[in-house]
């Protein structure tokens, strides 16, 4: 944005909700995770707006109680992210998708060191290798860790803009899912759509694919992950939370927009 003098901060609390204004009334376009770099864009009495990088430079008006600015140098080695929806330590909570440097490590697990200077303690099963280095095996089996993380969301409260346990909407769900395998897809179900590759036949379809629908037959607005069977998972809020659908019941297949492939 030119002309416009950029502060870089960082998200200070496990999740923050990111609004479109920062006046009543305003409706969440995201949220972000504790430690997410933003950088701040305008000032307004208690609120920033900022940009995350993280989530493909998305814009939103966020709390000024909720940033810190950044200080020191950054921690050079391994890092890793936040694989369990809910990852629980000593002094609070982490939401899947957060990425931290791992100081420490033991055999069944590791050290992570948060924005604060403390150091949280994790089992290797709650977090892994960031940025996630793909092989041709795991590959093979993306699609099918890709519906065991969204599984991990079922019965998740629907909530326009929510990226976490305790609330998420359909385009998070996949991208949060994706982002756990080290690929970073658009925020938004629009976005998806338009950046990813059409798979044209129902039969060529694969575990973790994606599935759109469009009320209106002409844009993306609402995405799921495809399972088998004419299965799919996605959060719904006509549905009210995460749950798993078949795309041939009329509710769906009148509103079936197509499907679309992640190519890694």
């Amino acid at each position: 944005m030119e002309g416009v003098r950029v502060e870089d901060k960082y998200i200070a609390c496990p999740l923050a909700d990111l609004w479109d204004r920062p006046e009543e009334p305003r409706q969440r376009v995201t949220q972000g995770w504790l430690g997410s770099p933003v950088e701040v864009l305008e000032s307004q009495e208690g609120w920033k707006k900022v940009r995350l990088p993280e989530q493909g430079d998305y814009e939103g008006w966020i709390k000024a109680e909720d940033l810190e600015t950044k200080s020191g140098s950054s921690v050079e080695g391994p890092q890793a992210i936040v694989a369990l929806p809910k990852a629980v330590f000593e002094k609070g909570w982490l939401p899947l998708g957060a990425v931290f440097p791992m100081v420490d490590s033991w055999e069944e697990g590791g050290a992570l060191l948060l924005p604060s200077g403390e150091v949280a303690w994790f089992p290797f099963g709650d977090m892994r290798e960031w940025p996630h280095k793909r092989s041709l095996e795991n590959d093979r089996h993306m699609g099918e860790e890709v519906l065991q993380t969204a599984a991990q969301f079922l019965g998740t409260p629907y909530l326009w803009g929510g990226m976490s346990c305790h609330g998420i909407d359909c385009s998070a769900l996949v991208f949060m899912t994706y982002r756990l395998q080290g690929i970073e897809l658009p925020r938004d179900a629009q976005d998806q759509w338009e950046a990813l590759e059409p798979v044209e036949e129902e039969k060529d379809l694969k575990p973790g694919d994606l599935i759109f629908f469009s009320s209106n037959q002409t844009s993306a607005d609402h995405v799921g992950l495809v399972g088998q069977g004419g299965q799919f998972i996605h959060a719904a809020s006509s549905l009210g939370s995460v749950q798993w659908s078949n795309w041939n019941e009329p509710r769906w297949k009148d509103i079936l927009l197509g499907f679309r492939r992640v190519k890694v």
